[in-house]
């Protein structure tokens, strides 16, 4: 995080120097000369050990090195300005090559045009550069992701409907606030130091040549930002590891990137064949048509998963796998620390967001309105009646157009349902307003299809200790080995046994009906533990072929049926609407038939298929056959 060093290097620096009126303009070069040196540090420390290599400055980076100080010159006349200007964006171009001296001369050029205050427009325009850089670094640590374009674009569309997400991040909100009244304070007094430039036809000049050259810069970008969309499209991968790649890289990686499906095409004869013998062999069991209730439970992980955890402390009923329980185990999931509206659109589709390149993160704004084929318009196709409770506002990442784009007849929302709680309802709560729905529901007189969102294990978590049991709370830390992974993990326990009662209360209610049930919950994703992330590198996958922070649970039980051995293995999410029709006993259409074939042929995983081709097949048949995504 090298460039994170170099920020206040910059500002104290310059603000020490060239804010001081009392030394003369000679004095402030020399502070200038010494902030380059300040600067060398952390930028030599960060090329490695012994890695002394001067940097790769190309031409673009120098041609802003050279307006930047141009420009800060002809507004004050001060060689120091031009020279503090230079360094600025010398040391944005040294520890990002190619882009950050763009971006970085942007907010400078047009404060510098608008104010004529170049020590002013300085302090701001590192602080709204260092701004980004820690709001991708906080995208990262307590979303699970790296921050994009893409984020930026979709969540200030429904802007009212996704800030709750911020509801529950504390330490985010108290870094926030705390950086908002430094950065209030700073401007002010910078603002406050400095009168405007000597004006004059030179200033006014300058200032009219400052705004010309942002508009070069944002052509360059946008040039940049085409280019690299394209590089993507055509399959090329990050061109560094993620976690190394230069974060404003990163960013505006996917300004243009559209969701094109990533896929093998191959012929289709066998999986086709297979699915007919299929729909013709299979039997529909006696008996009433089951309600299939499915809940996705917010970053829930089987607790057995992590590393030496006691069973007095992480074993739970509701992860076992007894009767009712017919299937269970570690489920593959795609998506790390969040992203919940992925494994939403990975189990209505059974196909993966991933299979869209990187324009896939937001399948639910750019892929879900236009899904033709899916689990709820297959169940839909069979005479069920298809319903989603969602825990907040249906604005949420587009969730009620989503929803509408995989078929379901009905979304209710928290304000639909009399929930108020919003990022805080509990597992409870959610689960009572979805039997109360189903109830509802059942009065049309045909099955019903329930897919329930919940949000309480929605992190921070270790924040609100005082609703956690003491005991609980120390026999998580002597586990994790320390104050703050402790109070992390017994909070996350806590949510879970609040999730297990929940459950618990559901399926006796369900079982307690005169219709038959497939009831059936899934883990969307991990916590990312932002607080204690060495807590998520101690789980383990439950299973060598998956990535361990891609695992979560699932598990399915049948209710009002005779009890059936139960089932433990891996499965994948893509997979889990094949295994739910199997269970319901539903005379599955081409869509169902084709997921369960493809399960079988590659062993229950998507990405780790035993046999990539019926993998590939069985994309093909989607998107070319089925024509599942118009």
């Amino acid at each position: 995080m090298h460039w994170l060093a170099v920020a206040p290097v910059l500002v104290f620096g310059y603000a020490a120097g060239a804010f001081d009126f009392r030394v003369s303009a000679r004095e402030r070069l020399l502070w200038a000369l010494a902030l380059a040196a300040l600067l060398a540090m952390p930028m030599l420390a960060a090329t490695g050990a012994g890695d002394f290599a001067l940097p790769r400055i190309s031409r673009r980076d120098m041609l802003a090195i050279v307006l930047c100080a141009a420009a800060a010159w002809g507004v004050s006349r001060r060689w120091s300005d031009a020279a503090a200007y230079a360094l600025v964006i010398f040391g944005a171009a040294w520890t990002e090559p190619q882009l950050a001296a763009l971006v970085m001369s942007l907010p400078l050029l047009v404060l510098l045009a608008l104010s004529g205050r170049p020590r002013f427009s300085l302090v701001v325009g590192v602080a709204l550069f260092c701004t980004g850089l820690a709001a991708m670094v906080a995208k990262e640590r307590f979303g699970g992701s790296m921050l994009t374009w893409q984020d930026v674009r979709f969540f200030m569309r429904q802007f009212s409907d996704n800030v709750g997400v911020f509801g529950h991040q504390f330490t985010l909100v108290a870094y926030t606030a705390l950086a908002m009244a430094a950065g209030a304070v700073a401007l002010v007094q910078a603002w406050r130091r400095e009168a405007a430039g000597p004006g004059g036809p030179m200033s006014r000049a300058a200032r009219v040549c400052a705004l010309l050259a942002v508009a070069g810069s944002f052509s360059s970008l946008d040039t940049w930002a085409r280019q690299a969309a394209d590089r993507f499209d055509s399959g090329a991968a990050w061109d560094l590891a993620e976690a190394e790649k230069p974060l404003y890289s990163r960013f505006l990686s996917t300004a243009y990137l559209e969701p094109r499906p990533d896929y093998r095409p191959v012929d289709t004869a066998a999986l086709e064949a297979e699915i007919a013998l299929l729909q013709q062999t299979s039997a529909r069991p006696a008996g009433a048509t089951p309600d299939i209730v499915v809940v996705l439970q917010e970053s829930q992980v089987n607790p057995r998963l992590w590393s030496g955890c006691p069973g007095h402390l992480c074993a739970f009923p509701a992860f076992d796998a007894q009767p009712p329980v017919v299937d269970a185990g570690p489920l593959r999931v795609h998506t790390f620390g969040g992203g919940t509206w992925l494994s939403e659109f990975t189990v209505m589709t059974g196909v993966p967001h991933t299979v869209f390149g990187g324009a896939g993160a937001f399948a639910s704004f750019n892929v879900a309105p236009q899904v033709s084929a899916s689990l709820p318009r297959s169940l839909r196709a069979r005479g069920y009646r298809t319903v989603a409770v969602y825990p907040v506002s249906g604005g949420m990442m587009n969730a009620r157009a989503a929803y509408a784009g995989y078929g379901f007849d009905r979304f209710y929302d928290m304000n639909d349902i009399g929930l108020t709680a919003g990022w805080a309802t509990s597992d409870e709560e959610m689960h009572a307003a979805a039997l109360r729905v189903l109830e509802r529901e059942r009065q049309h007189g045909q099955p019903v299809f329930l897919f329930v969102v919940t949000i309480f294990n929605h992190s921070e978590h270790g924040v609100d200790l005082g609703r956690v049991p003491p005991d609980l709370v120390s026999q998580a830390r002597a586990y994790a080995g320390g104050e703050k992974a402790g109070d992390t993990f017994a909070d996350y326990l806590w949510r879970t046994r609040r999730f297990a009662r929940a459950l618990e209360t559901t399926r006796r209610e369900l079982s307690n009906s005169t219709r038959p049930a497939v009831l059936a919950w899934f883990g969307d994703h991990q916590p990312p533990f932002e607080s204690a992330p060495d807590m998520i590198r101690r789980i383990g996958s439950g299973d060598p072929r998956i990535p361990p922070q891609m695992t979560t649970w699932y598990s399915v039980e049948t209710l009002g049926r005779p009890s059936q051995p139960p089932r433990v293995r891996a499965l994948d999410l893509a997979f889990l609407p094949g295994l739910l029709v199997e269970r319901a006993g539903i005379a599955p259409d081409e869509w169902m038939a084709a997921n369960i074939v493809a399960s079988k042929h590659c062993n229950g995983l998507f990405a780790e298929c035993a046999q990539p081709a019926w993998r590939d097949a069985y994309l093909t048949y989607l998107f070319e056959r089925q024509r599942a995504f118009r």
